[in-house]
């Protein structure tokens, strides 16, 4: 995806297997810590930290949040410049924090100083090569994000293809699952409103179905949320 989106899904992705009562580590290079914490805030609560009318129940959906909550997130902003260092930190949080899940937001941004010598493309193919080697290793999911080529932009259709993804064709040829955030054109419930009618579109799939699955993103406080099947049908005839 390009602009908030992928960000915004990344935390609402670490929430989701928080949930589930594991760790998740997030690598996020373009939002500090405490952004990344208001985001996780807002989320759960339903206050956005702008809303500044609201400032106090936000305040106290927060304390209760924080004061029930098993969710453990953890979050680096540090570039990735080795893989030695982050093998080393997933395999702690693995070993003892049941860590299933790291996130990196995004690909485009891991610069490793031991290969500066290499094109981009060779330099990518080398990181999601030793990702996947790293994930099958430790026994985790690594979910990389990405950036997507311009070129799906000057289509008549945007719809994003495989082909799209930004620089490298071993960011496909590596992953188990591709996904896409794709905002289609909006139905009429949506037109003016600030939430959006949203797509994640599941365009490679190693040992599942491929398909759409349909979301809202609600813009204030960041949050997608599932959409019934029907209202989808409803909304793509």
């Amino acid at each position: 995806g390009t602009g908030k989106g992928k960000s915004a899904f990344s935390v609402n992705l670490a929430l989701n297997v928080t949930a589930q009562n594991y760790t998740v580590a997030l690598w996020s290079f373009e939002m500090g810590k405490d952004e990344v914490i208001n985001r996780i805030i807002d989320i759960k609560t339903g206050y956005s930290l702008r809303d500044k009318p609201r400032a106090e129940e936000r305040y106290n959906a927060m304390r209760k949040y924080l004061g029930g909550t098993n969710d453990n997130i953890q979050i680096f902003t540090d570039k990735i410049r080795s893989f030695s260092s982050f093998y080393l930190t997933c395999r702690r949080l693995s070993r003892k924090q049941n860590m299933k899940v790291a996130i990196i937001d995004y690909l485009q941004l891991i610069r490793l100083s031991s290969h500066s010598g290499l094109t981009r493309t060779a330099e990518l193919e080398y990181i999601t090569n030793n990702l996947k080697n790293m994930a099958s290793e430790l026994g985790i999911t690594i979910i990389i994000l990405s950036q997507l080529s311009r070129e799906h932009e000057k289509r008549e259709d945007r719809t994003p293809r495989l082909s799209d993804l930004r620089d490298s064709g071993s960011i496909e040829q590596d992953s188990n699952i591709v996904m896409f955030i794709h905002q289609p054109t909006q139905p009429a419930d949506y037109i003016g409103k600030a939430n959006k009618f949203m797509e994640i579109i599941v365009a490679k799939h190693r040992e599942g179905r491929t398909g759409i699955i349909p979301m809202e993103f609600q813009a204030a406080i960041t949050r997608f949320k599932s959409l019934a099947m029907e209202k989808y049908n409803d909304y793509t005839r």
